[in-house]
């Protein structure tokens, strides 16, 4: 426990200077480790919740590798639509699945369709509402897909996404101003020049890699990890060592709080002087590091784009 390393360190320390006993046989032992869980949540989600002064983006919350997407380009054939049905036929479907891919009919000015269900090597595919074009027994369809689901770790997305072979950056915005300048019917191929969040870990761009096989991207980005719940073990939660106590203070303080202890307010103010110190660590680290470590969204107006290769070798108009 001296060490104050490992969850049980933390969670000892809390329950000793709380004047409990540490060996689990304590009255509040199953609540100081939801009150340590509770403590460790608020923190990683940037720590506003126990100090109203604290708003940060943490250093140490950044999964060490980051997150890897192939954009791939479109599917183009044939297909059998009806009106009014939701049914549509494939004449040479393709192996993979398009499930939330997005249908149109090319050539045409006609609505555009998220296909809610198809099995890869398939031909049925199932729009998400009834086809309002003419029946055509044979009519040219696009396939594209837009939105791509992230890592299953993900909390949150930092800087620009990038397509790292040609030093290309994709800036992130809201989803409003993507489907405003980059409206669904009338998509273009190419390397996306926006990402926009479409769930906690799905994302939509701007642009589809192209119509033809060899046209795929490879894009990744940087991203903060959702922490996982912590026990009384010999486990180490994410925060450096150096401010492990903060989580012990806080857990301590809520311990003391259940107990109508007095010592209650003073162990609060203690907790959160030592967030703020590790808060001012943070953002000197981060300014040492020299860049915009927390920026998502950067203005386009200060974006210089370079434009990327295919795997083919040729560039983009």
């Amino acid at each position: 426990m001296a060490n104050l390393t490992t969850n049980h360190d933390l969670i000892a320390d809390a329950l000793f200077r709380a004047g409990e006993p540490t060996d689990g046989t304590s009255d509040f032992y199953q609540q100081s480790i939801i009150n340590y869980n509770r403590v460790y949540q608020s923190l990683c989600s940037g720590g506003m919740e126990l100090a109203k002064d604290v708003d940060e983006t943490w250093w140490w919350l950044r999964k060490p590798t980051p997150g890897v997407l192939t954009l791939q380009p479109a599917f183009l054939g044939s297909a059998s639509v009806t009106f009014n049905s939701n049914a549509v036929v494939l004449s040479n479907p393709p192996a993979y699945s398009m499930a939330k891919w997005y249908f149109y009919i090319q050539n045409t000015f006609g609505d555009v369709f998220r296909v809610t269900a198809h099995t890869g090597g398939s031909g049925v595919v199932t729009l998400d509402s009834p086809y309002t074009g003419a029946t055509n027994a044979a009519a040219a369809v696009r396939i594209i897909q837009l939105e791509y689901d992230l890592a299953s770790d993900l909390r949150s997305i930092i800087g620009p996404m990038s397509i790292n072979s040609d030093d290309f950056q994709i800036d992130g915005c809201e989803l409003e101003s993507l489907l405003d300048r980059y409206p669904t019917f009338t998509v273009q191929q190419g390397p996306p020049e926006l990402f926009a969040m479409v769930g906690e870990q799905r994302v939509r761009f701007s642009h589809y890699p192209g119509d033809t096989g060899d046209l795929i991207f490879r894009v990744e980005y940087n991203y903060l990890v959702v922490p996982t719940d912590l026990a009384d073990d010999a486990n180490v939660p994410l925060v450096p060592r150096e401010y492990r106590r903060v989580l012990s203070d806080y857990t301590t303080m809520w311990i003391l709080n259940e107990k109508n202890d007095p010592r209650a307010g003073a162990m609060g103010q203690s907790a959160a002087s030592a967030l703020t110190a590790m808060a001012r660590e943070n953002r000197r680290r981060l300014t040492k590091m020299g860049h915009k470590f927390g920026q998502l969204f950067s203005r386009q107006d200060q974006l210089v784009r370079r434009i990327p290769q295919s795997t083919s070798g040729l560039y983009y108009p």
